[in-house]
């Protein structure tokens, strides 16, 4: 059995804190490809962490699409470290985003994970053929 010091523990949580107050106000593009593996236009942006404490940065976990892609379908499902679903949406908006609550209650702090599914389109060339992105991963939900 691994028991991990108070200190140690403390060390990790501070280097953690650290780190997701360098990335406070970025964003990472989540690169995509069609299914021969070419790399497409249209992508989707995906953040690593956000911190719904009321200071009206980061506040929600919001989705973007590229400037040129107009979406024609979206799904996103947050699951908590149980598996239990705590967040669904079919839109991809601010209002829509997830604002780290279940049933109106604040969520802990902690690692979530996430599933999307979203088909786009190129703006700029309707006529090629849309780019279907289904996505697992992580998000960190910090206080």
């Amino acid at each position: 059995m691994f028991i991990m010091s108070k200190k140690l523990f403390q060390i990790s949580y501070l280097f953690l804190f650290l780190l997701l107050l360098g990335l406070q106000n970025q964003v990472f593009a989540q690169t995509t490809s069609n299914e021969n593996g070419e790399r497409v236009q249209c992508s989707i942006l995906i953040p690593d962490a956000f911190s719904p404490n009321g200071d009206n940065v980061n506040d929600r976990f919001v989705i973007k699409t590229a400037k040129n892609c107009v979406l024609n379908f979206f799904e996103l499902q947050i699951f908590d470290s149980y598996g239990r679903l705590v967040f669904e949406s079919k839109q991809i908006s601010v209002s829509a985003s997830w604002n780290g609550k279940f049933n109106n209650d604040d969520m802990p702090e902690g690692v979530y994970m996430y599933k999307l599914i979203a088909i786009l389109n190129d703006h700029e060339n309707p006529q090629n053929e849309a780019n279907k992105i289904s996505k697992q991963g992580s998000l960190i939900l910090v206080r």
